[in-house]
């Protein structure tokens, strides 16, 4: 039987030979598992310092965009100032320019800067009031003064003064009262 079996192990085809796992020595096997593990090793320190490399690009590219991102914010806010200092210069350049064309138009001096201010906040409502109370105010002053002016420029009227002041008058009225049959 034994000899059936060696029979049998060496009837093997070509193919059965190659695919068999040859024999190897525990030598051998230890070897190609050390050469395993140093190659393993320097795949890790591989990876380790790849991995490393990468840390440090990652941490410069995030300070570098850190500064940037720091210069980026300083640049905005330079610019917000200077946008809001301009707003300031042309809002003050529009209330000067407001308040003297409502100096012109008769209004005093704290009216005519109200109305600028307002019209500089965009208020068209109260302005709009404000202009007409202060068109009213002006009308009604210029239709007094108007009236003032006519009176005090017209001669003093002497109709049924007569010579004496008036008496003439009062005495013919109470003659007229006291006989009505003279009259």
């Amino acid at each position: 039987m034994e000899q059936n079996e060696n029979l049998e192990n060496t009837n093997q085809t070509p193919e059965e030979e190659k695919n068999a796992e040859p024999e190897y020595t525990v030598e051998e096997l230890l070897a190609q598992l050390n050469a395993a593990k140093a190659e393993n090793k320097r795949y890790k320190d591989a990876v380790t310092k790849a991995s490393s490399e990468a840390a440090t690009w990652k941490k410069q590219l995030r300070a570098r965009q850190t500064q940037e991102e720091q210069e980026a914010e300083a640049k905005r806010e330079a610019e917000e100032e200077r946008s809001n200092h301009l707003k300031a210069v042309e809002r003050e350049l529009a209330m000067m320019k407001a308040t003297n064309r409502y100096l012109k138009q008769g209004m005093d001096e704290k009216l005519a800067k109200e109305c600028a201010e307002l019209e500089a906040d965009n208020d068209i409502d109260t302005l709009m009031e404000k202009i007409a109370s202060h068109r009213d105010a002006s009308i009604s002053a210029a239709v007094k003064k108007a009236q003032e002016d006519l009176l005090a420029s017209r001669p003093e009227i002497n109709a049924g003064h007569g010579e004496n002041g008036g008496k003439d008058e009062e005495d013919q009225f109470k003659k007229a009262f006291m006989n009505p049959d003279a009259y």
